[in-house]
């Protein structure tokens, strides 16, 4: 009798753990993703820590995007935020958007300096910049893949980001 329920328990703790381990395997989404299209490479990169980071390049052409990310059973949410450096003026810090995917700290003669490389650059040259509005809001994930939206809410088969 006790032999039967050993094994009953054992059974028990067996199905519990692969029931966890199948669904916290199936629902971890951080990490890089890229899609490379004629038209260009993407790239999201969902972090632990809830944040995002959302580039599309096209030969010299870049944008990013940066903010906040929550999942919602098989839907990731993205929300854009401002990625800002400080820039110090006269002793006070003010705070303007970043140029680069990381903020810092940098002076106004740094920033003059940077407005008078890029005005020199051919117009077909474009220096990386950010984008508040995100073209993708909602995301749907499906083994592994990040799965873009149609206007009509249907998945677009055929735009999606694999995992990196």
């Amino acid at each position: 009798m006790i032999v039967k329920q050993v094994k009953i328990y054992t059974k028990i703790v067996f199905l519990i753990i692969l029931l966890i381990n199948i669904y916290s395997c199936s629902h971890k989404v951080s990490g890089e993703y890229i899609n490379d299209e004629r038209t260009g490479h993407y790239k999201i990169k969902l972090t632990n820590n809830k944040t995002y980071i959302y580039s599309y390049s096209y030969d010299t052409w870049q944008h990013f995007s940066y903010g906040r990310w929550r999942q919602k059973k098989n839907t990731v949410y993205l929300s854009s935020e401002g990625l800002y450096d400080t820039i110090r003026v006269n002793g006070k810090d003010s705070l303007i958007l970043s140029l680069d995917q990381k903020s810092d700290l940098i002076t106004v003669e740094e920033r003059v300096k940077m407005a008078l490389f890029w005005a020199q650059l051919p117009s077909s040259i474009h220096p990386q910049n950010q984008k508040f509005q995100l073209p993708l809001q909602k995301l749907i994930v499906k083994k592994r893949r990040l799965f873009t939206l149609k206007e009509n809410g249907t998945i677009n088969w055929e735009y999606s980001f694999k995992s990196k």
